[in-house]
């Protein structure tokens, strides 16, 4: 079978040639007729919350007065239940180089739960980038909390990882 990653680039005004990545997965579609009793792949929040959330970003800064200085890419990779396959590919493929790829910031699900003030991050501690969006999240009253099982790996397993092991800063 084939799938594909979606991308799109809004050009930054002042570095177009560097970028920032916000990135989700879209794989979670369809049914698996092997599998033996529920066999649709429920993908609501992991990871159809994701793709929403990248969305909004995006519809968010078409419209930001000033635009943005850095491109902003607006990653939507397959795959990634898979192995990484998606993310693995854009990174060996990338629409801007990696070296002006200043950031990726990843969003694997949205919590449906109502307003909160935790803000999850997978491998906290694991990127240079804890220490910008700290300060972020203080002024919105927000605060930075590690996933609950870090023993289960899900650093290694979701599509930023593909951009930290190309030295890329990733969240």
């Amino acid at each position: 079978s084939q799938s594909r990653n979606v991308v799109a680039r809004l050009r930054g005004t002042k570095y177009p040639d560097e970028a920032i990545v916000y990135s989700a997965h879209w794989d979670h579609l369809g049914t698996h007729a092997e599998e033996a009793g529920d066999n649709t792949y429920n993908g609501a929040i992991d990871n159809g919350t994701g793709i929403a959330g990248v969305l909004e970003i995006a519809e968010a800064f078409t419209v930001a007065k000033p635009a943005p200085e850095r491109s902003i890419v607006f990653l939507f990779v397959t795959l990634e239940e898979s192995g990484l396959l998606g993310s693995k590919y854009y990174v060996a493929h990338p629409l801007v180089p990696l070296a002006n790829t200043v950031a990726v910031v990843n969003i694997d699900a949205i919590p449906v739960v109502g307003p909160t003030k935790d803000l999850v991050v997978v491998g906290l501690g694991n990127s240079e980038l804890d220490d910008v969006l700290a300060p972020i999240a203080a002024r919105q009253e927000r605060v930075l909390i590690a996933e609950s099982a870090p023993e289960k790996g899900q650093f290694f397993r979701s599509d930023h990882f593909s951009f930290a092991r190309a030295g890329v800063p990733a969240l």
